[in-house]
């Protein structure tokens, strides 16, 4: 759960002083890793967007500043649906306009295909078209700006 890993490899440390929520698509696809909801009931956008708030609420009681990231295009995987990816894309309209985070980074702007915004690029998806490949996590790091690390 992303709860548990909170509690044991952030809360912890008293150097953490940024947390980076980047979780989402296991949210969807393994509803325990986030929403703590049975393996099998996909949670809604709600209940994901309580999982966010919990989350950043925790770091902000523990002094940390929080950067909310969207949830990145998944549209190809396995186990994808029309609903998973209506409830994506309202939870990522969401992250992008709420106040529960300090600041807000968009993973699917340079993953997205650009004719097809539910899909990762080709070359930057890995065979699940779930999880984005090296290159994919390079486009990452180049287009995360550092700032938000320094709120």
């Amino acid at each position: 759960s992303g709860f548990k890993r909170f509690e044991t490899e952030v809360r912890g440390f008293s150097e953490v002083k940024e947390l980076v929520i980047c979780v989402g698509c296991n949210g969807l696809f393994q509803p325990h890793s986030f929403a703590c909801y049975p393996w099998e009931k996909t949670p809604s956008a709600g209940e994901l967007k309580a999982g966010f708030t919990k989350m950043a609420a925790l770091a902000h009681e523990a002094g940390m500043k929080v950067v909310g990231v969207t949830i990145g295009p998944i549209k190809y995987g396995d186990k994808v649906t029309d609903d998973k990816l209506v409830i994506r894309r309202e939870v990522n309209e969401w992250i992008m306009t709420t106040d529960a985070f300090d600041a807000v980074f968009d993973i699917a702007a340079p993953l997205a295909d650009p004719n097809d915004p539910d899909a990762i690029r080709e070359g930057f998806v890995e065979k699940d078209h779930v999880h984005f490949s090296v290159d994919g996590g390079k486009a990452i790091a180049e287009a995360f700006p550092m700032k938000l690390l320094r709120l």
